[in-house]
């Protein structure tokens, strides 16, 4: 699990460029990057305030996710990288205050098919 962002989509980060490094966790839901740009984990369940993933494309090739990850951070949004056998899967997690302006943001771009999963608590 890897996050790429300039932005975040549970918010703008002031002063990143980007998330550094990898997350360690044990299940995709469990790192994101926070409004400071930090990728922190909420052990055994979805991070905190998140109600939806987003998920913006699936790629056999990493250089391509990379890419995809890298248009999300240039759009001010904060997508994570996650690995799934064969396929890097681009998502975006969102709070409910954020998901319609995070998927009006999407459309503008062009990004139109995604996939997008309800968290529940």
């Amino acid at each position: 699990l890897r996050a790429v962002a300039a932005g975040t989509a549970l918010g703008p980060v002031a002063g990143s460029a980007s998330v550094p490094g990898a997350a360690s966790a044990a299940s995709p839901q469990a790192a994101f990057p926070d409004s400071s740009g930090a990728v922190r984990g909420a052990a055994g369940g979805s991070p905190a305030g998140v109600v939806a993933r987003i998920q913006v494309g699936s790629y056999r090739d990493a250089a391509r996710a990379e890419a995809a990850a890298r248009s999300m951070a240039a759009l001010g949004l904060a997508a994570v990288v996650e690995e799934s056998g064969p396929y890097r899967r681009v998502a975006l997690y969102v709070r409910a205050a954020d998901r319609a302006r995070v998927e009006a943001v999407l459309d503008k771009a062009g990004w139109k098919d995604r996939l997008v999963k309800e968290i529940r608590e």
